[in-house]
């Protein structure tokens, strides 16, 4: 019974497992609080915060959301009412949308990991499903349009964006399809790659190729087709998928942890690509194997939610690059275990480094 809260600031706990946070008069809460407890977990927020009148949420507030991520909204009789964004902690905009009586509505835009968007108008339950929801890559203009269920691709083709309108101050791409061809979530297994070999990913085919490396007895390489911004990901690394207890043997050269930053975990996972994969007449659906290794790189290791291959590695560009230039990136190899072609090349580059 929260008229028996008298006054002042405390927390009460109710039996359903909520937590109310906040000032209370006369046993309703008033001015700055904050509300935790299992029904905001099961939709992804931690807690919520906002200013109360007469016990009411009411104006704008914020939401704190699972991932980390701040939402500013506001709130009209204790629901989500009205814009909403979201931000990382970092400032990185990560949310654009309107609620309506505490549902997700209308069109709206969605982060994915890897600087990729999931843009569209979503369902009567606050979902990206739908015939016409898109896909868009970092360069926010290559897209893969068709139906998703809650944001996860079921069928798609290649698109572009043409132009842009607003609605609610929410801006709408419009997007025109550039191919018949058509993309599915093809997740890889420990026993082969799923996806067709020769699909290639539409982003990658815009703005990088494979030709003949630049580097000794390295054979292909990945270059450029056109100028990359420096800190842009531009491609994408697909293989089998193995546990940190399988491995393909003999040693293929292509092993690799699938999230670098945890490569010290005994259970990491990692990817592999098998011989019959290694040229890219035999596979071409994605392209990051292709880049050679430099101790001067001027790409790095990182991280995308792919919407065909699901979580994989990438490359950055970690420097502007002009178009015809080849890609590079550090192995990251260990040196008591590396093999004598990179060890060779450490030593050049040393020598280099001390006469320069």
């Amino acid at each position: 019974d929260l008229s028996k809260v008298c006054g002042g600031e405390c927390v009460v706990r109710l039996k359903s497992g909520e937590e109310l946070h906040g000032s209370w008069r006369e046993g309703r809460r008033v001015g700055h609080g904050s509300l935790y407890g299992p029904r905001l977990e099961k939709v992804g927020v931690k807690h919520l915060t906002g200013y109360y009148d007469d016990g009411v949420l009411n104006g704008q507030g914020k939401i704190y959301m699972a991932n980390s991520t701040i939402r500013d909204a506001w709130f009209s009789d204790g629901y989500c009412h009205g814009p909403c964004r979201g931000m990382t902690m970092d400032g990185r905009l990560d949310y654009v949308g309107w609620f309506k009586g505490g549902l997700a509505t209308g069109f709206s835009w969605q982060h994915v990991r890897g600087e990729g968007w999931l843009v569209g108008c979503l369902d009567n339950k606050g979902k990206f499903t739908g015939e016409e929801i898109a896909y868009l890559y970092p360069d926010l203009e290559t897209a893969i349009l068709g139906k998703f269920e809650d944001g996860v691709l079921i069928s798609g083709q290649p698109a572009r964006v043409v132009s842009n309108t607003f609605d609610k101050d929410v801006l709408v791409p419009k997007f025109e399809l550039t191919s018949e061809k058509i993309y599915k979530r093809w997740i890889s297994t420990n026993k082969d790659i799923e996806c067709p070999p020769h699909l290639a990913d539409p982003y990658e085919a815009r703005i990088v190729e494979v030709k003949q490396s630049s580097v000794p007895e390295a054979g292909e390489g990945l270059f450029a087709k056109v100028d990359l911004p420096c800190n842009r990901i531009i491609s994408y690394y697909n293989g089998l998928r193995l546990a940190h207890d399988e491995c393909l043997l003999p040693e293929t050269g292509y092993d690799i942890f699938l999230e670098l930053n945890l490569r010290k975990d005994k259970q990491a996972k990692h990817l592999d690509i098998p011989f019959k994969y290694h040229s890219s007449l035999e596979y071409s659906s994605t392209l990051a194997h292709k880049v050679n290794h430099s101790f001067d790189p001027n790409c790095a290791w990182d991280n995308a939610e792919h919407p065909v291959h699901g979580l994989v590695p990438c490359i950055r560009t970690s420097v502007a690059v002009k178009a015809g230039e080849e890609l590079s990136i550090h192995y990251n190899m260990d040196m008591e275990s590396a093999p004598q072609w990179y060890m060779d090349e450490w030593e050049r580059y040393s020598t280099k480094k001390r006469s320069d």
